[in-house]
């Protein structure tokens, strides 16, 4: 585990706090289409994938059930950042 949390929005209204194990690749085997953080609720021992673009995933069951607003938003601007880079607007 690290020392690193991320607040994140679930099922329309509630929050949790998720405590991040690690960072993991696109690793379709697991069925991770994209990179992203493996989390968990210390308060409900519930696992969490959240996604580099933001989404948050219950797992086992593998189904989104949230944003983590702070990740959507960086993402956000790293793909304005690299529009602006290419020339795109």
């Amino acid at each position: 585990m690290t020392d690193m949390t991320f607040a994140v929005l679930l099922d329309g209204n509630k929050t949790a706090d998720l405590q991040v194990e690690e960072h993991v690749p696109y690793e379709p085997s697991a069925y991770q289409w994209e990179a992203g953080w493996r989390c968990y609720d210390l308060n409900t021992d519930t696992e969490y994938f959240v996604s580099e673009g933001g989404e948050v995933w219950k797992q086992p069951e593998n189904r989104v059930v949230g944003v983590c607003p702070a990740v959507r938003a960086a993402a956000e601007r790293m793909e304005a950042l690299l529009d602006e880079a290419m020339g795109n607007d």
